[in-house]
This record gives structure tokens, C-alpha cells and sequence, in this order.
């Protein structure tokens, strides 16, 4: 009667041979799942280096960006087409970066982003003309661009 029983020396020994026969498995497919891992970690570390990229140069574009803003601004109101033709591409290429790599800001940068260019349109021509409304839209457009600035450094350090 004793030997029609599964004792527990038995339960051991077939959960000994099933996790061998498990562990034989997982090491036959060790390289590919240790490749796996290894590309979903470098993939995960080369966009991480990327957005960085972006940041530091997005920051770098800014620099001289509410500048020249309020320069176009003074430029528009006393029609100058040269100072214009001067400081427009720059600003141009920087709104158009900022328009190409959106998708690849953090969210809050694309929020900061959006922010600024609310303040830089201009609704009203006329008001280009009124030297007190240049100077306050000039200053509302460098309290975004600063504060876009610290929020990069912030996230790049």
C-alpha cells in the first residue's frame, strides 16, 4: 500500500526535474533574451541622450531669441526692412526647431513652448506703433523665455 502514495520526496523530485527542464530551456534562449535586453536598454539610453541634445540646443537658441525679439519689434514699428532682414532668420529657425522637435520636448516644455508663442503673436499691427506696448510685449516674451530657460537647465542637469 506504502508505495501506491506520493509522498513528498516525490513531489520534490518532479519539481526538481520540471524547473531543470525550465532552466535548460531559458538558458538554450540566454543570448537572445540577454540581446533583448541589452537593445531595449541602449534604445532607452539613445533617446535619453537625445532629448538631452535637443534641450542644450533649444537653450542655446534662446539666448539671443527675446533679444531679438524686441529688436524685430522696434525694427517693425520703425520700418526698418534692414535691421529686419538682420534678426528675422534667427528667430525664424528657432521657431521653426521648436515647431520640428515639439513631439520630442518633455510635455511641460511643449507647454512652455506653446505659452511663448501666445505672448510673441501680435493680434493688432497698430499696437507695434505704441513704444509702451513694445516694450511690455518684449518683456512678457523674456519672462517666458526665461522661464523656459530655467526649466531646460533644470531638466538637463
Amino acid at each position: 500500500m506504502d508505495g501506491d502514495r506520493v509522498n513528498a520526496q516525490d513531489w520534490i523530485l518532479a519539481g526538481s526535474l520540471a524547473l531543470n527542464v525550465l532552466l535548460a530551456g531559458a538558458l538554450f534562449f540566454k543570448t537572445a533574451l540577454n540581446e533583448m535586453v541589452v537593445t531595449r536598454f541602449k534604445a532607452r539610453t539613445d533617446r535619453q541622450r537625445h532629448a538631452r541634445e535637443l534641450l542644450v540646443e533649444l537653450h542655446g537658441r534662446l539666448e539671443p531669441f527675446d533679444a531679438n525679439y524686441f529688436l524685430l519689434l522696434f525694427a517693425n514699428a520703425r520700418d526698418n526692412q534692414t535691421m529686419m532682414d538682420a534678426l528675422g532668420p534667427p528667430n525664424i529657425e528657432t521657431i521653426k526647431f521648436m515647431a520640428r522637435h515639439a513631439l520630442d520636448f518633455p510635455p511641460h516644455i511643449r507647454r512652455s513652448i506653446r505659452a511663448l508663442r501666445e505672448v510673441m503673436e501680435v493680434d493688432n499691427v497698430r499696437e507695434l506703433r505704441d513704444q509702451r506696448a513694445i516694450v511690455a510685449r518684449s518683456q512678457r516674451v523674456t519672462e517666458q523665455v526665461e522661464s523656459l530657460r530655467k526649466e531646460i537647465e533644470r531638466l538637463v542637469k
